[in-house]
């Protein structure tokens, strides 16, 4: 059976593995293969039917329904919990490694690719000894790194990242650059490929950033910071570029929002009427500025609830303090979504457009191979049965 392996690795967290994975996953679904995408070992799950199941398996088998349920498990086969690494250390867990390989063999067996992707940096793991690098080398995966965009600590982390390969004897294969700013793309693009010439790896290609996809939902917001929707729950869509806190005086205020090229998220509190008062009067005119309004600490008394009710415009409440709601909000990591199909396509085309064919060709031609149809099970009795006839000769 010939079988395509793919490793997803990345110098760090949210830097791309996953919009990475969906983007390989389309461009091999586009082209009959049957894909399958897996995390040997996780940090952030969901249970579902008794299993813990990566975050990421859960969002690629929601965009392209590779699973059933109940065999998730085998594409999440090991969760790293709290308190598993000291026992390890300790002696009193067990290395999870043939529970991987078990995991890995039935999928395998089914698809005829198959994109593993890798946890945070090229390092996590290796207190339990099953780093990126150790699980890429086990499962016997071409290894392709996403590095963010830059130049000077975007190959300071690609030396990182393969001195930890290096340590586990297996090798970094391809390189793709992702979110490069737009006003240094040339000047980025130019340079490190000069500079992955002198590497042994192919350099797939240089994605830029593209500011929609790290924009928060207003979903995401709400949920954030636990907030009630007051009205116009139907509206609550989109994503949002700007938070603007309404905090001085209203002409202040207002002339910040004229100002403003963008929708923005206005942020005041309950207790500031005369703010509250200013928006409903102006909305009208500068509606295509506001997006949708947060009221934070006191919620607005009736009657100004009342006032808006006749407006277009989504009204979430929350508890927290104005200072507090705005850190929550600027502390967001922005997650992919299945549902935002707007962003699934934005990153499908990217991949696209910006990943060279012929590179990318050469690296699957690399990570494609025989696999000799046989279970761990019949590979360990064989390897007994070896060495028994070892010693009896």
């Amino acid at each position: 059976m010939r079988k395509t392996v793919l490793f997803i690795a990345s110098s760090g967290r949210n830097v791309g593995k996953t919009s990475i994975s969906i983007g390989l996953f389309n461009y091999f679904k586009e082209r009959n293969k049957k894909v399958a995408f897996v995390k040997p070992v996780a940090q952030h799950y969901t249970e579902i039917s008794g299993f813990k199941i990566s975050r990421d398996v859960i969002l690629l088998n929601k965009i392209y329904n590779y699973l059933d349920e109940g065999r998730l498990r085998f594409a999440s086969p090991f969760v790293i919990e709290s308190g598993f690494t000291k026992s390890y250390i300790l002696g009193k867990a067990k290395s999870p490694k043939q529970q991987i390989l078990r995991a890995f063999e039935k999928i395998l067996e089914e698809f005829d690719v198959v994109i593993v992707e890798g946890t945070g940096h090229p390092g996590v793991g290796s207190c339990i000894n099953l780093s990126n690098a150790t699980v890429a080398r086990m499962l016997n995966a071409s290894t392709l790194l996403v590095l963010e965009g830059g130049i000077g600590n975007t190959i300071d982390n690609y030396n990182l990242a393969k001195s930890v390969f290096k340590s586990a004897a297996w090798s970094i294969d391809a390189v793709i650059i992702n979110k490069v700013r737009e006003d240094k793309y040339v000047e980025i693009d130019r340079t490190l490929k000069k500079f992955f010439r002198g590497e042994d790896l192919y350099y797939l290609g240089t994605i830029p950033f593209v500011q929609e996809l790290s924009m928060p939902s207003l979903r995401l917001i709400c949920d954030t910071i636990e907030g009630d929707i007051l009205q116009r729950e139907d509206l609550l869509k989109g994503k949002v570029s700007n938070l603007l806190m309404a905090i001085n005086e209203p002409h202040i205020f207002l002339e910040e929002i004229e100002k403003s090229k963008e929708e923005n998220l206005i942020l005041t509190t309950g207790d500031r009427e005369d703010i509250l008062m200013a928006i409903y009067a102006i909305y009208n005119q500068m509606k295509t500025k506001i997006k949708a309004l947060i009221v934070s600490s006191t919620p607005p008394h009736e009657r100004i609830i009342n006032l808006y009710k006749e407006l277009p415009l989504p009204i979430i409440f929350t508890r927290n303090n104005i200072f507090k709601t705005a850190s929550l909000i600027s502390g967001i990591t922005v997650k992919i979504d299945p549902y935002e199909s707007e962003k699934i396509k934005t990153l499908q085309n990217l991949f696209d457009e910006f990943i060279e064919d012929s590179q990318l060709k050469r690296f699957v031609n690399l990570a494609t191979r025989e696999v000799e149809r046989r279970s761990i099970k019949e590979s360990v009795g064989k390897f007994f049965r070896f060495l028994r006839d070892i010693f009896r000769g």
